[in-house]
């Protein structure tokens, strides 16, 4: 059977910037691991409109692992 992680990163703004970024991870993280990494990157309002009926969206709130990353200029915060 095929694995891979599914990822789903929701931004308050969405710019090219943070699409770069999250796709330079994945790609970083998918070699370290050795194990292929699918994601999506959404901002907070695509996410909120489209998660009803959105099946990639129900499996990542009914079986996924919320990580919660806030920046600020005098922190950094990430939960797991």
């Amino acid at each position: 059977m095929d694995s891979d992680v599914d990822l789903l990163v929701v931004v308050d703004h969405m710019t090219d910037d943070v699409r770069r970024i999250v796709a330079e991870a994945a790609f970083e993280a998918s070699i370290i691991s050795r194990e292929p990494i699918e994601y999506i990157v959404m901002s907070l309002e695509e996410y909120r409109m489209r998660g009803l009926g959105n099946v990639f969206i129900y499996e990542v709130e009914s079986h996924g692992k919320v990580f919660t990353m806030t920046l600020s200029p005098r922190r950094r915060w990430l939960k797991g």
